[in-house]
């Protein structure tokens, strides 16, 4: 059996990440030349980004917009807490003042991407739910 998700061909490995994360229950929203981007039940919107060599690098993330009243401190609270508490999660602030939560790995089968998908997409719902619980109305 081919392993569609290890293909050197980046357009067929996007088209099997779309099939499979439509098949667990995502919403196709986008897509870009290496992304493609998701919504969840939850309302939030996941990218799947994908390397453009056959590397097996795998990012699943999404951005949060951080509201007009977060200052530096706050900032740099959020950035501490999930980056100390969260060791497999990274969490930064974008060009755009919005944060980003990503979960990276290398993957190499199809099997391992749907693993890796649906740990971090449960990781990073966790994280989200957390960021609106200690720090709330901030984004």
């Amino acid at each position: 059996m081919s392993d569609r998700f290890m293909t050197v061909d980046l357009q067929s490995r996007k088209q099997f990440v779309k099939e499979v994360v439509q098949e667990l229950g995502y919403a196709l929203v986008n897509e870009n030349e290496r992304s493609v981007f998701f919504e969840g039940a939850n309302k939030i919107v996941y990218g799947v980004n994908l390397s453009t060599l056959d590397d097996g690098y795998v990012a699943i993330n999404f951005a949060v917009a951080a509201g007009r009243t977060v200052d530096d401190a706050q900032r740099i609270a959020v950035l501490n807490h999930f980056n100390h508490d969260y060791r497999v999660l990274k969490c930064f602030y974008s060009e755009k003042p919005s944060l980003l939560f990503s979960m990276e790995s290398f993957v190499f089968s199809e099997e391992g991407f749907v693993n890796f998908f649906n740990y971090s997409a449960g990781a990073l719902e966790e994280a989200y739910a957390e960021l609106q619980a200690r720090f709330p109305g901030a984004y």
